[in-house]
């Protein structure tokens, strides 16, 4: 199980990693997951019949990023963990450029950065 959890993790966190600039990001059956076109009509009508919106989107980022941070104190070998979590901070950048016309979502990634790298300068091995 504890496992299961950490794998569950890093993939969400790699996933952050790869999103790219003006990439939407939504939860679909309770995991991350990238649109590969996220304008125009068909996308927007999907999205809503999936009900997806940013806000469940940036809570469950949030999650990965706090379950992450929680998690990594206990590792024996935290490196991986640490190295994702880096690779994270890069998807968020991109992503607070696709929503920095949205300035409450912007600022919860500009957060959860802040909180990364100050976690990781703390967790330095």
């Amino acid at each position: 199980m504890r496992d299961e959890f950490i794998d569950e993790i890093l993939t969400s966190l790699k996933i952050i990693g790869s999103i790219k600039e003006g990439q939407k990001v939504c939860v679909r059956n309770g995991l991350l997951a990238l649109e590969q076109h996220s304008n125009g009509i068909f996308p927007a009508i999907k999205r809503f019949i999936y009900g997806d919106n940013r806000d469940i989107t940036i809570r469950y980022i949030k999650n990965v990023i706090l379950n992450s941070l929680s998690v990594i104190k206990s590792l024996e070998d935290p490196h991986e963990m640490l190295k994702t979590l880096c690779e994270a901070v890069t998807g968020l950048k991109r992503l607070e450029v696709t929503y920095s016309a949205d300035v409450a979502t912007e600022s919860a990634i500009q957060v959860l950065v802040n909180r990364i790298e100050t976690s990781v300068k703390n967790l330095e091995l």
